[in-house]
């Protein structure tokens, strides 16, 4: 045994004491659930393995715990009042002063111990990476609009509204949710537990140092199933929705190998029909119904904005006022996100050893002129169809290239020639210059799928690059067209 020196002081005293006081308050505590159960039978979920090479995480969410009783229910609603606080003020550190940094010195007094203000920071230097990559990504899209917008002759200016920055707000916890690690939430396992009907039991530090809560956990089928031959990761999520504390897992498997093909798809993202292929078929189409639905939840919401302006100038509280939000709204996006992931999953089984080739496209600054357009915009949500598509590509390991997305839709393929003119409707491309004539969304992807092996393009550094070497390649078919 080496001497105490000869250690750091916390492996030496800290270490060992927690150990004991948890297997005691363990062995106390789980007579009243399990009687006679010795101290033996009690050890925590085996170590993930470290895999080589990249991985795969996928969640295990909905894991309700509804099997604890009231009072320790009340002591994470006690521990999340005075987490809120403290990851709040490190959010605005990381945001306005500081850079998002995980091992980041405590700032803050709190009454939460050591290891649960370490959980803070993370979470908070997590929340505002996020926030800094997308306030980066949509500073980059308008200043390449300003640029557009000034290389435009001062008549054509009158007829476009000048790009203005506007600062996006800071980050907020909203909904009652904690990233906790195994330092304050361990996952504790029951070997010969035969009179147990709980799974595995949470263990979870409090504001009462010393004295955890054990947390039952009750699994469904459903996720007994995804746990199979997986061994949960070290950390977990805990969050309140409707009066109760849900628990979310996560497991992590090898990425697949990446397929090598030499067969090419254009794959083009839209608002009517989700999914469009080079070769003429669509997947995931929205008719009528959305549409309706999509102006009665416009309506509500308008209603309840008025409600929530006028208490407002009433001089109610920010905290007392209603929410725009409905649940006939969330109904509706649960339902466009279920259809977008099936239409995303037939496209892969359509297309099996292929290489998609999709555009890269900033959701956040698509913009139409028609307002009721930007609310179909909104509810088609675009965004989760290019999130989906790259997750059921990686989890499958197929190659994903992504290539420019301007001028895509409105460029003509045999002559090169790009205008709006040339989209008359929503589904409609007619080239205003050879005739050419075809499906909106398969001639954008029909240009996609060209764009793969254009260098010339690819290289292009904004859209008004491509935009002059599309009217270069016009310009050099129309003098190889014969005289009229």
């Amino acid at each position: 045994c080496r001497p105490a020196t000869a250690l750091p002081v916390q492996c030496v005293i800290m270490r060992p004491c927690i150990l004991i006081a948890s297997l005691d308050h363990w062995q106390l505590g789980s007579v009243m659930y399990n009687k006679g159960m010795k101290l033996s039978e009690v050890k925590r979920m085996p170590k993930k393995k470290q895999r080589a090479g990249p991985s795969l995480t996928r969640t295990i969410n909905h894991i309700r715990l509804a099997a604890a009783n009231t009072g320790k229910l009340v002591a994470l609603d006690v521990l999340w009042e005075a987490y809120q606080p403290l990851c709040k003020q490190y959010i605005g550190l990381f945001c306005e002063t500081l850079e998002p940094d995980a091992m980041l010195a405590f700032c803050f007094d709190s009454v939460l111990s050591a290891r649960w203000q370490r959980v803070a920071v993370q979470q908070a230097a997590g929340i505002t990476k996020s926030w800094h990559s997308n306030r980066l990504n949509s500073l980059k899209a308008y200043h390449e609009k300003l640029v557009y917008y000034e290389s435009l002759e001062p008549i054509k200016q009158q007829a476009h509204k000048k790009p203005e920055w506007n600062e996006p707000a800071l980050p907020t916890l909203h909904a009652v949710s904690i990233q906790a690690n195994e330092n304050v939430a361990l996952q504790v396992k029951l070997e010969k537990a035969t009179d147990s009907t709980f799974d595995f039991w949470l263990r979870l530090s409090t504001l009462d140092k010393g004295h955890p809560l054990y947390l039952p956990v009750m699994l469904a089928k459903r996720h007994r199933k995804m746990l199979s031959g997986h061994v949960p990761n070290r950390s977990v999520t805990l969050s309140r929705r409707d009066g109760w504390w849900w628990l979310s897992l996560s497991i992590s498997e090898p990425l697949p190998i990446l397929q090598t093909t030499s067969h090419t798809i254009g794959l083009d993202v839209g608002i009517v029909n989700f999914l469009s292929d080079s070769d003429g078929h669509q997947f995931g189409t929205v008719g009528q119904r959305f549409m309706q639905q999509v102006e009665r939840v416009n309506i509500k919401t308008a209603r309840k904005a008025r409600l929530r302006a006028c208490l407002k100038k009433r001089g109610v509280a920010d905290e007392q006022l209603p929410s725009t939000s409905s649940a006939q709204s969330q109904r509706l996006a649960r339902r466009v996100k279920h259809d977008i992931e099936t239409a995303v999953v037939q496209c892969f089984e359509a297309h099996p050893d292929t290489l998609f080739v999709v555009e890269k496209l900033d959701v956040s600054g698509m913009r139409f002129k028609s307002s009721r357009m930007n609310r179909y915009l909104r509810a088609s949500q675009i965004g989760h169809i290019q999130d989906h598509l790259y997750w059921t590509a990686t989890k499958r390991g197929v190659p994903v290239v992504a290539v420019p997305a301007a001028y895509s839709s409105q460029s003509c393929p045999h002559c090169h020639y790009a205008d709006r003119a040339n989209r008359p409707d929503q589904q409609t491309f007619c080239c205003v210059k050879c005739g050419h004539r075809g499906h909106a969304d398969v001639v954008a992807a029909t240009n996609l799928k060209t764009r793969l092996n254009d260098t010339e393009l690819r290289q292009c550094p904004n859209k008004e690059a491509i935009k002059k070497l599309l009217d270069k390649r016009h310009a050099a078919w129309l003098l190889q067209q014969p005289p009229s």
